[in-house]
């Protein structure tokens, strides 16, 4: 069965050293979440409710990974946004 994933809401928020954090929200829980900055790779698992929390994001274009739970499920890799 395919299953859509999308990224539904992201919030930024100023960090310490010039680093943001990413609240966001995917349709699923359990989905891995990778967040591509530069050279810079983060990756964090959504909770049960599809949340999930990136501290220490640099500034820069970026791209969001995202990876459904389940054997067979394709990734999907988001247009570049500014962070």
């Amino acid at each position: 069965a395919q299953i859509e994933h999308r990224l539904v809401a992201a919030r930024e928020e100023p960090a310490a050293q010039g680093t943001i954090t990413v609240d966001g929200w995917v349709t699923i829980g359990g989905t891995v979440v990778e967040l591509r900055v530069g050279d810079l790779s983060l990756t964090v698992t959504a909770d049960e409710h599809g949340r999930f929390v990136l501290e220490g994001v640099p500034h820069g274009p970026g791209r969001f990974v995202l990876r459904p739970p389940g054997e067979g499920e394709r990734p999907i890799i988001t247009p570049s946004v500014e962070l």
